[in-house]
């Protein structure tokens, strides 16, 4: 026998070589953790900031009960008259739209059914420097529209020609709500947002010009979407919902859409300045919307609306006045009624949820409760502009604020919460808290786990959004003794129970309520006047399960790239690995590919994190990317028939064998897990 001898120097360099490699690897593991974190954190960063800067809205509105107080029985409250909102409003909004950088703003009062004040501030043009101006500027107040489809709905519904709890789909002539479940969808449903409707992200809120304008059944069949809840079993915003409840009054009226709003609400209203289309008045008049960044003013482009029902009215606060001021005078505006006494009331009042003693939803308007007083309100948000309309019935007030830049939502929040600290102050605390919880600890237990908001798409690719949600990070509850400790990004907030399944802030005041399904099952978490429910889901769904998930995958493909490239530059190799030697090719195209891919889409979804509700349509970066799924899909399938050519040829080894099947498993795992964020495919 001849002892093969060992070269100390060739050992030498294979073992520099190994500690270069181990080291490598280790660098760029570290450099792909790091690529993942890095934007990860920065999102959350973002997230908690954005949370931050609306937090005061939570907790000085809809959590003000605490401090709660009857209007009429405050003697310390600011007196309402013009020259006190007047010096109010003008230090307020001066201040606010130099700290969050928006160009122009306008704010309208109404009491006592008549406009009590109104004033624009900064410009609506920038460039031309032309002033806002409260009755001839026009903005766009994209969800605030639902309150005139909703009342458009209502119209109908006075006149007899629908009725609220039948099955929508008796009034939809050119198509149909394919629906599973046993219960049929209604317009009540699509006006309190609890239809069930999936969600759509890429496209659903504007089109690229305001010249791209589809008819509203063309768009709603093109856009057709699954019921995937039962109706009336939670709230779930939707665009497509109230959409659908346009449609309905198209479809029943024979009339279009914005030409029945026209004649129907706007014109007896005398809101002379306000469509639901573009016309050359409203685009002579429409104030430019500006999103800031970089220091800089970029102007927004005129885009065109998807769902015109949901979000396509144009209007100016004088006009806005008028449609308060009917609603607050039980549907009368200057002698004109567009609708009866008992059909405002009907539209007033909480229709969701029925059971719980929490505010809730009306037909279009979000309910609350801010010091002790009812409030109905709305909000609307698009691309370069936000506004706010609050009204409260029992005092005959309302205000409108809608502001044209990107941040405008802060100013938004900011001036309502001052206004309604000065003019519907606090008083002393009344909690009610109950001293002895009606639930045993064992019974918290049920209610643990973590909420996420259940407005998000569940089949297509802005499903992505759960991984980093900007406005409803989840919420983690904890049950502790006989409290709910309620954790989120700006910390904790601790609850105690006053009635079943219902809880009280034990700070604020504010409520949360929990609502079971059918099985008894705990599966929503609601919050006060919103019309979103938070979903109780499962460990396997926890959105920093799946960030780990991406980033293991993105370790082992690096891993697998480097071994691959380290023995095809092996100088010596067997005559049956250079046999193997192109598996090792296919394997290191996928890892490269997939690589690619993941941290592609990670830096698109960063950047696209904060404008992705507003897009158009997908970039062309995301789409390209997209290909690269079904690139290493097929290179898979390839391996797989690569693998046993090579093993049915007689030239097998057991370890390339093994390693072989084990990465396929991998990779079409990989392929799968893509399919569950819908990212192998189009689906956009």
């Amino acid at each position: 026998m001849h002892t093969k001898q060992i070269n100390p120097e060739k050992l030498r360099r294979s073992t520099t070589m190994k500690k270069s490699i181990t080291y490598m690897q280790r660098f760029l593991i570290i450099i792909i953790i790091i690529a993942y974190v890095l934007p990860f954190l920065c999102s959350q960063i973002k997230c908690i900031t954005h949370i931050l800067s609306t937090h005061q809205t939570i907790t000085t509105t809809e959590s003000k009960e605490k401090n709660s107080i009857s209007l009429l029985g405050n003697k310390n409250k600011e007196p309402l008259n013009k020259d006190n909102v007047e010096k109010f409003a003008d230090g307020l909004f001066n201040e606010q739209l130099k700290k969050f950088k928006v160009p122009g703003a306008v704010f309208a009062v109404v009491k006592d059914n008549t406009v009590l004040f109104e004033k624009g501030y900064g410009y609506s043009d920038i460039d031309k420097k032309i002033p806002v101006n409260p009755k001839t500027t026009v903005f766009r107040v994209a969800s605030i529209s639902k309150l005139f489809t909703a009342t458009a709905v209502m119209q109908l519904k006075e006149k007899g020609k629908v009725n609220l709890k039948e099955d929508v789909n008796k009034y939809l002539k050119d198509f149909k709500i394919e629906n599973k479940y046993s219960k049929p969808v209604t317009l009540e449903n699509l006006l309190t947002h609890t239809a069930g409707f999936d969600e759509k992200i890429i496209g659903e809120s504007q089109t690229k010009s305001y010249l791209q304008a589809k008819p509203l059944k063309d768009t709603l069949i093109s856009r057709l979407r699954p019921i995937i809840r039962e109706p009336g079993e939670a709230p779930q915003y939707s665009n497509y919902g109230m959409s659908v409840a346009g449609y309905v009054v198209e479809s029943m009226t024979g009339t279009p859409f914005d030409k029945y709003m026209e004649d129907n609400i706007l014109k007896p209203l005398h809101m002379n300045n306000s469509s639901f289309s573009f016309n050359n008045k409203i685009l002579a008049n429409l104030s430019k919307g500006y999103d800031y960044k970089n220091g800089v003013y970029k102007k927004v482009p005129i885009y065109g609306t998807t769902f015109e029902p949901a979000g396509g009215l144009k209007t100016t606060a004088d006009d806005m006045t008028k449609f308060m001021i009917a609603h607050l005078n039980n549907g009368t505006y200057d002698n004109t009624a567009i609708l009866n006494k008992d059909i405002v009331e009907d539209m007033h009042k909480k229709h969701f949820p029925l059971d719980i003693n929490i505010p809730g939803v009306c037909y279009g308007f979000q309910e609350n409760n801010i010091n002790g007083v009812r409030v109905l309100a709305h909000g609307g948000d698009d691309y370069g502009f936000h506004s706010f309309l609050y009204l409260i019935p029992s005092s005959n007030f309302g205000f409108f604020i809608s502001t044209n830049g990107d941040t405008g939502t802060n100013i938004c929040s900011s001036i309502a919460n001052e206004f309604m600290s000065k003019y519907y102050p606090q008083s002393k605390a009344q909690t009610n808290i109950n001293n002895e919880a009606k639930f045993t600890k064992s019974n918290l237990k049920e209610l643990e786990g973590v909420y996420q908001a259940s407005r998000y798409p569940r089949n297509e690719i802005g499903k992505l959004v759960k991984l980093a949600p900007l406005i409803f990070p989840p919420l983690n509850i904890k049950s502790k003794s006989d409290s709910l400790i309620v954790k989120h990004p700006c910390g904790q907030d601790i609850y105690k129970e006053i009635e079943p399944l219902l809880f009280k802030n034990v700070e604020r005041g504010d409520t949360i309520a929990f609502k079971a399904n059918k099985q008894g099952n705990i599966s929503y978490m609601l919050t006060p006047g919103t019309q979103i429910a938070y979903e109780k889901i499962h460990w396997y769904e926890n959105p920093m399960l799946h960030k780990i998930i991406f980033v293991l995958f993105s370790v082992l493909f690096l891993c697998m790239s480097i071994t691959m490239i380290v023995l095809n530059f092996k100088k010596k190799a067997t005559k049956e690995l250079s046999l193997y030697k192109h598996h090792r090719c296919i394997i290191l195209s996928i890892c490269i590919l997939n690589l690619v891919f993941l941290l592609g889409m990670t830096k698109e979804c960063i950047d696209l994190s904060s404008s992705l509700t507003f897009l158009p349509e997908l970039p062309k970066m995301v789409i390209f990317l997209l290909f690269i799924p079904i690139l290493t899909t097929i290179f898979t399938f390839g391996l797989l028939i690569a693998t046993y050519v090579y093993w049915n040829r007689g030239k097998s080894n057991a370890g390339i064998l093994v390693r072989n099947i084990i990465l396929c498993c991998v990779f079409l795992i990989f392929s799968l897990y893509l399919n569950y964020w819908n990212l192998l495919g189009f689906k956009f």
